[in-house]
């Protein structure tokens, strides 16, 4: 239990304390050091309590974007790699085609090889 003597405002008022386990009482005083409430430094834990939910809520937009970024790239290197995989697909066809072209004037050489020796 604690005893302020009904709270009288006297400096250096006694505060009893009875312990409950039956043990000897004990007495301090009291002395006014400081009436600093702390209310400034409550205002500063408010002030880097809201910076700090600013900087949270920065944060989960900045990581949203990285996902959403990553996301877009994610995109952009599948289309390269479709556009790459067409590139090489339609550069093996321009090969053949060349193979085709080069068979048939061959070709055609030997034709004209035969239908001027005939004539």
């Amino acid at each position: 239990m604690v005893d302020l003597h009904f709270g009288r405002s006297t400096n250096g008022n006694e505060i009893h304390i009875w312990p409950s386990d039956g043990s000897a009482k004990q007495t301090w005083d009291l002395v006014h050091i400081d009436d600093d409430t702390g209310e400034s430094h409550q205002g500063t834990c408010a002030q880097l309590a809201q910076k700090l939910d600013e900087s949270t809520k920065l944060l989960s937009q900045k990581e949203q974007m990285i996902v959403n970024k990553a996301g877009r790239i994610k995109e952009l290197e599948e289309g390269l790699s479709r556009v790459k995989d067409e590139a090489t697909r339609k550069d093996h066809q321009i090969a053949q085609n060349e193979d085709t072209i080069r068979q048939l004037r061959e070709d055609l050489e030997a034709r004209e090889a035969r239908y001027s020796i005939s004539m």
